[in-house]
């Protein structure tokens, strides 16, 4: 078969004046290890991290544009990038992405979106959309393919094999790749009013710096907690543990993957949603946003976990870990 050019157009990272995240960058990752017999680019807003986070993962054709690139620009990039290097379809998963640079850019090669939440009205030839607020389906119109729900959530594809990990810690807590809403000092403090002694592990992600607050708390702290950076294998990671607390993205799909009980402390407000959405589904728990109105709510499912009493959850399978597969075979059916 026939070798293609695949561009993802992607953002993450953090700026003096937003914070993205990393979501966008390691679904982008995780799709583009399922495509790599073909030749893959990534066009990016750099906003710190992403750069290295690309080249760790073996990808090395990287090209940028300016942080809060404008429309017009980003459009005349985006084609010069494909004209230039012979592009055959773009994958696009960035925030905020205008309808317009969709429609422009698949006037030249078909384009594939990657939405969240309840967002789905977008021009492109495939729209992916894994979240968990919709059932798992697939619609086809004239114009459009749409995969829907999470058996179409892309995830690390290393959640595919099999491990055998011990349980070492009580909590495992993780907020994605940068902690936008201080939520480890959140977590960190309330889990200094547990009287019985925790073992947990913290993992800040790449993009957050250790505090001199969370140097505090662990120094400091009755309960054993170990602090690590960054982890290469979160599969490894979850299946140490026997509660997760994290954010309302990716992981929390990774944790209901791995049939772990856990608890959501939110980003944002989108992320709120995705959290919602988990706990009417009874897989999870749904703390809100790090506040002191959501305090009470923490320390309730912290005091629990000491016991010994984890919460419980519906066992219901609600993500295979597969999406990342199924999305690659829809676009290699597009290319050929």
């Amino acid at each position: 078969m026939e070798k293609k050019s695949i561009l993802f157009r992607t953002s993450g990272g953090k700026s003096s004046k937003r914070e993205l995240g990393l979501g966008h960058i390691f679904r982008c990752i995780n799709l583009a290890k399922m495509l790599k017999k073909n030749n893959i680019e990534f066009l990016i807003e750099d906003f710190g991290t992403v750069k290295k986070k690309l080249n760790d993962n073996g990808f090395k054709k990287i090209s940028t544009v300016k942080p809060e690139i404008n429309l017009i620009e980003d459009i005349d990039s985006t084609i010069s990038l494909i004209k230039k290097n012979k592009i055959d379809i773009v994958i696009v998963d960035k925030y905020k992405t205008k309808k317009q640079y969709i429609s422009q850019i698949k006037k030249i090669v078909p384009v594939v979106y990657i939405s969240d939440l309840f967002l789905v009205k977008y021009p492109s030839n495939l729209l992916v959309n894994g979240f968990i607020g919709f059932k798992n389906e697939m619609i086809r119109n004239e114009n459009q393919t749409m995969l829907l729900g999470p058996n179409f959530q892309i995830l690390d594809p290393r959640f595919q094999e099999s491990i055998k990990e011990l349980e070492k810690y009580d909590i495992l807590a993780t907020f994605g790749g940068i902690d936008e809403s201080k939520n480890f000092e959140f977590f960190l403090e309330s889990i200094e009013k547990i009287s019985k002694k925790l073992n947990v592990k913290c993992i800040l992600g790449s993009g957050t710096k250790k505090s001199k607050k969370i140097i505090k708390f662990q120094k400091k702290s009755y309960h054993n907690i170990k602090i690590i950076q960054h982890s290469n294998n979160m599969k490894k990671e979850i299946a140490s543990c026997k509660f997760g607390f994290c954010s309302g993205g990716i992981t929390s799909y990774e944790f209901a993957l791995m049939r772990k009980p856990f608890a959501i402390i939110s980003q944002n407000k989108h992320q709120l949603i995705t959290a919602r959405e988990w706990e009417k589904k009874k897989i999870a728990i749904n703390i809100g946003q790090a506040n002191k109105k959501n305090a009470k709510k923490l320390h309730d499912i912290l005091e629990k976990i000491s016991e010994n009493n984890i919460p419980k959850f519906s066992n219901k399978k609600f993500v295979d870990g597969k999406g990342a597969q199924r999305i690659a075979k829809k676009i290699m059916k597009i290319l050929n």
